[in-house]
């Protein structure tokens, strides 16, 4: 229990911090996703542990957005439902598609790729945002196996990241970010 307090207040703290950023700043000088990126990394810091950067990379977003039309079929779900819900199989067309659409080879070694969602609350704050997008996280690259698709283990220290949204299968808006790292010491 203590735990649960101790994190609630160092997340709060995370918010602070990250609400006062911009401070000092005029009104629109960071982009609404360079303040998510921050804010994500900022939470993702905290959780975890760790101590890594994020940078909205405009590119990815736009790639992102692609990903979500990307179906096995016409008339089918898109294909990013498929990352969200269980485990990722080596292999799998929606873990494929991701990397395709994003312009990385599967079997890549020294970058590492990340999908993290949520539920899209509706908010237009970039905190909030980045919170609702910490909810679900999955490995993409390394390719995942069953013990390790759903754990968090930051690679890179510094990631480029793109966000988006879409509707999953149960036709609610969800939020998702992907995350593209460069992992020291791998060619």
């Amino acid at each position: 229990m203590k735990l649960k307090k101790l994190f609630a207040l160092a997340l709060s703290g995370v918010m602070t911090l990250a609400l006062l950023t911009g401070c000092g700043d005029k009104p629109g000088d960071k982009p609404e996703d360079t303040l998510r990126a921050e804010a994500l990394a900022d939470i993702i810091n905290v959780q975890r542990g760790v101590n890594i950067t994020c940078e909205a990379d405009p590119q990815l977003s736009e790639a992102a957005e692609k990903y979500t039309q990307v179906s096995s079929g016409e008339g089918s779900t898109p294909l990013i439902n498929g990352l969200r819900v269980t485990f990722v199989s080596n292999g799998s067309q929606a873990r494929k598609a991701l990397l395709d659409t994003i312009g990385i080879a599967p079997g890549t070694t020294n970058k590492q790729v990340i999908f993290y969602n949520g539920a899209d609350r509706g908010s237009d704050d970039p905190v909030k945002q980045a919170i609702d997008l910490c909810n679900d996280y999955r490995q993409v690259l390394p390719e995942p196996d069953e013990n390790t698709w759903h754990k968090p283990g930051f690679l890179a220290s510094s990631y480029r990241v793109g966000f988006g949204r879409w509707k999953d299968e149960n036709g609610n808006p969800r939020l998702f970010v992907i995350m593209v790292g460069d992992i020291p010491g791998r060619s």
